[in-house]
């Protein structure tokens, strides 16, 4: 988990971002250099640089590495 500060809200309001919830999403993801982003709104994501994908692909996924 990771707060929005100040300097990411100003990232979101200079981003590509059309979503002001998508945005600071991505910017926290970002700040925190996560690996992954899991949202059903895969497609809000266009100007992420972070994989976007849907949570049931997430979950398909890591069931196949318990496997």
């Amino acid at each position: 988990m990771t707060a929005a500060n100040s300097s990411i809200v100003e990232d979101v309001l200079n981003s590509r971002f059309i979503d002001l919830e998508d945005g600071l999403q991505y910017e926290c993801a970002a700040s925190i250099k996560a690996h992954v982003i899991i949202s059903k709104n895969v497609h809000d994501f266009f100007a992420s640089t972070i994989p976007v994908v849907h949570p049931s692909q997430f979950v398909n996924s890591y069931r196949n590495l318990l496997k």
